[in-house]
Order: C-alpha cells, then sequence, then structure tokens
C-alpha cells in the first residue's frame, strides 16, 4: 500500500530538450528536441506512433514523417515555397506556401506599399540592417513605398528610431514558412531580412576559418554584395516621448541621472557571467559614489545580494538612459551594437557562445574576432574597451 502511495497518478517531466506526460509511471507521450541537428520525435503510448520533424542544416528543407507501429504510413515535406504530402511514399497533395501566405497575410498591407521588408532576426542583425544596409538596398531595389514588417515588438521602434519615415506594422506571432529571400505575391515584392540559413552560414564562415578572418558585418555586406563604400550611416534618432516616459520610470526609482553606471548583463548567445561578477562590480563602482542602474528584461541574473536600481525600459528609452550615464558596461549582446552610439565610455565584456537553438558553441577567440564592435563603421575605438572573460 505504501509503495503504491509513492507512484504519482499523473505526471509531466518538462526541459529545454524533453516532454513527457506519464500515468501511473507509464509515459503514454514523449518529445524529444535536439536543438542542434534541428530534429523533433514525439512517441504516442509508448512508440505506437512516432513522429519525426528534421530540418535540413540549410534549413530550406524540412520532412515530417508518421510510423505507426514501426511502418511509415505519412511523410510531409516542406520546401522553399511549397508543401507535399505522402502517403506510403506516394504523393497526394501539394500546395503553395505562397497562397496560404495570401490568405493568411495580406490582409495586413495596403496597396499603396510596393515592397515588403520582413524583419526576421534579433536586434544586433536588425539594427546593422536599418543603420548600415537598408538605404543602399532600398535604392537597389528601386522601392518607391517600401514598409517594414517587425516580427519582434522592439523592431518597430528600432526603425522609428532609424528610419521614422518609413511605416512599419507588427504582426504578433509572425511565422512565414516561405523561405526564399525574395518572392513576390499579387503586387508586393517581400525581402526577408534575414532568411534562417544566412545565420547558419554566418557562422559556419566564422568558425571554419582562422579567428578573426571573417566578420559578421562584412559577411552580411557579401550576402547584399556590397562593399563598405556602398553603405552610409544613418544615426539613431530617440523619438522625444521615449526621452520623456525614460524620466517619468527613472524618477519612480530614484536613479541619480549625475552619477550612475549602466549595466547590461544579459545576453541571448553569449555565455552568462556569474551573478558575482556583477555583484562585485555594483560593490566596487557604488563605494567611489556611483548609483548603478541594470538593464534587464529576463530573470536569468539574479543579483539580489547587491542593491542598484532597475525598471522596465523599452529599447528606446533604455537608449536614451544610457546616453546619460558615465559608463556602460555590457555583456557582449545585440543590444551593444545599439549603444555603440551612444558616445559613452563602453566595456564590451566578450565570453563563449554557449549552444543554442540550431548553432552548437562557439569559442571566444572566434566570438571576438568574428563579432567585434571595433570592424563596425564610424566606431569610436578611443571609448570603447572590448574585454575577454574565459
Amino acid at each position: 500500500m505504501r509503495i503504491f502511495n509513492l507512484i504519482k497518478p499523473f505526471e509531466i517531466i518538462k526541459n529545454d530538450n524533453e516532454y513527457r506526460i506519464k500515468v501511473f509511471s507509464i509515459t503514454i507521450y514523449e518529445k524529444l528536441v535536439e536543438h542542434i541537428t534541428v530534429s523533433i520525435r514525439q512517441k504516442i503510448l509508448g512508440g505506437l506512433i512516432v513522429t519525426d520533424k528534421v530540418t535540413s542544416d540549410s534549413g530550406n528543407i524540412a520532412t515530417k514523417t508518421i510510423k505507426f507501429c514501426g511502418i511509415q504510413i505519412a511523410k510531409r515535406i516542406d520546401e522553399l515555397e511549397k508543401t507535399s504530402w505522402f502517403l506510403f511514399n506516394i504523393k497526394y497533395k501539394e500546395y503553395s506556401l505562397q497562397k496560404l501566405f495570401e490568405k493568411k497575410y495580406l490582409k495586413f498591407f495596403d496597396n499603396k506599399y510596393d515592397d515588403i521588408y520582413i524583419l526576421n532576426a534579433n536586434s544586433g542583425e536588425i539594427y546593422l540592417f536599418l543603420t548600415y544596409i537598408f538605404k543602399t538596398i532600398k535604392n537597389k531595389n528601386k522601392s518607391k513605398n517600401p514598409l517594414f514588417v517587425a516580427s519582434k515588438k522592439y523592431h518597430t521602434e528600432l526603425v522609428r528610431s532609424i528610419y521614422p519615415d518609413i511605416p512599419c506594422v507588427y504582426i504578433p506571432h509572425f511565422y512565414r514558412k516561405i523561405k526564399s529571400p525574395v518572392f513576390g505575391v499579387k503586387n508586393f515584392r517581400f525581402f526577408t531580412i534575414f532568411p534562417k540559413y544566412y545565420f547558419a552560414n554566418i557562422e559556419d564562415a566564422i568558425k571554419s576559418n582562422p579567428a578573426g578572418e571573417k566578420h559578421y558585418f562584412e559577411l552580411m555586406l557579401d550576402y547584399f554584395n556590397l562593399t563598405r563604400d556602398d553603405v552610409e550611416m544613418q544615426p539613431i534618432t530617440i523619438p522625444t516621448e521615449s526621452e520623456k516616459s525614460m524620466l517619468e520610470k527613472v524618477k519612480n526609482i530614484n536613479l541619480n541621472l549625475e552619477k550612475f553606471i549602466f549595466l547590461s548583463p544579459e545576453a541571448i548567445s553569449c555565455e552568462l557571467l556569474d551573478n558575482k561578477y556583477w555583484i562585485d562590480l555594483i560593490k566596487q563602482y557604488q563605494t567611489q559614489g556611483y548609483d548603478i542602474f541594470v538593464n534587464l528584461t529576463g530573470d536569468l541574473v539574479n543579483l539580489e545580494d547587491a542593491a542598484y536600481k532597475t525598471c522596465f525600459l523599452t529599447y528606446s528609452e533604455a537608449y536614451t538612459l544610457a546616453c546619460r550615464a558615465k559608463k556602460i558596461i555590457s555583456l557582449r549582446s545585440g543590444f551593444t551594437e545599439i549603444l555603440s552610439q551612444t558616445n559613452v565610455p563602453m566595456d564590451v565584456i566578450y565570453t563563449k557562445f554557449k549552444d543554442r537553438h540550431h548553432f552548437r558553441d562557439m569559442a571566444l577567440e572566434y566570438v571576438k574576432g568574428g563579432f567585434s564592435l571595433y570592424k563596425l563603421p564610424n566606431i569610436n575605438k578611443n571609448i570603447i574597451n572590448e574585454i575577454s572573460i574565459d
């Protein structure tokens, strides 16, 4: 009787790579995800039904199979612009992803626009594209009335701060199965900035050459068939309302705007530093009379043993606050590129890349060599100090 009481009637096990449902310790469903090879396996009723989905290294083709009692009964292949269904390896249905896209998204776009640029990346790549690339590409494509599509809400802030005269529409949960970098629907041309395979190619180029030989901005120029002479910098201009809302927020936390340090300890790709590193840093600057603002957007960093100021800030608000700091200290992230325009002395801390969705880790010397801010146009190297921490 005691043994029976120890068995949970219903249990869910969940982590980054695994999801299981158990009933009286018997697994009735499991989902296993391999992020690096981008494969997903599902087993139902102990393997009676098994599904496997595998995406090619380029990201251009995804194949999903369904097996019953070990026999493949169905298969789906997602290609650049079409999806095909097979029953016992006999194709029985095929449909155009463009038609599906047209049905789902065309209602968002006014006919007055000609070219639509889908922003499909994190902050660092989108910042570089808007700041250095877009003006040239716009002229090259002869885009008369362009529109930006934001796949992430903060994209709208970046557009408004760099190209305030070009409209941008945010589409929540935007997911575009068409993998072509350029495609047409009705009277519109769509440009994907950037397709999924772009990021894999960038990291492969950096890792497969001697450290520092390949740089992500130069590879971006190559992708668009441009040179440094082809591009010009479009500076950030923060909207007045963003500065006003920032001042209201920091007033509520009593931040000393006359003497404070701006810390940015979070990153998606780089390994996080130990919490103690930031805590010691905070205490060190406080002994020198500085107030400390820590820019936090998630819960990955725990600094509860230190006294600091923080509040939620949008990208625009965080940037305009950082412009007032005496110094910026940032773990290398996409936000670091944006901070490079503040003209405030900045320490940029590089760590190795961790294992991420689609990508394996990257050694520290390749991260620093391949993603150094020093190689970006119009960077003031005199006030930026790049630091490696292994």
